[in-house]
């Protein structure tokens, strides 16, 4: 009598076993599953922000922002500033863009629309400022 108690007390043991191991083993291919799909997300905006027309705000939308950028500024910091000042979504986005169309950013101020697409930022800022600078200084 006392065997079949054992065995059978083996056999559910064994069981719950399975179940726990089975539990766990789902509960980390759904996270797993989960971290994949949210990092391809993260993957396709960031790049999207990058090669694809991206812009703050619709076209109608839009606010004009005076924006200034000094002579010793870095395309990093300039990044930086366009996105505090609502310019771009994300700066480092911007940045890699400026940096694979090797952009020449000119110092000076210019006239931004936050309905301008991160190629229109660049090629704005890439010309002759919309404020010359003799009249910054007056």
């Amino acid at each position: 009598m006392k065997k079949k108690a054992s065995e059978s007390g083996k056999f559910i043991l064994k069981m719950s076993n399975g179940m726990i191991r089975l539990f766990f083993d789902l509960l980390l291919y759904v996270t797993v599953s989960i971290v994949v799909v949210q990092s391809c997300r993260y993957a396709y905006d960031f790049c999207y922000q990058i090669f694809g027309p991206v812009s703050v705000a619709e076209q109608e939308d839009g606010e004009e922002i005076e924006f200034y950028i000094a002579s010793g500024d870095s395309t990093r910091e300039i990044a930086k500033k366009m996105e505090r000042s609502g310019l771009v979504q994300n700066e480092l986005a911007f940045f890699i863009k400026a940096q694979l169309n090797d952009a020449n950013i000119q110092p000076g101020t210019y006239v931004l629309n936050s309905s301008m697409t991160y190629g229109e930022i660049l090629d704005a800022i890439s010309s002759l400022p919309s404020v010359p600078l003799e009249d910054m200084l007056q």
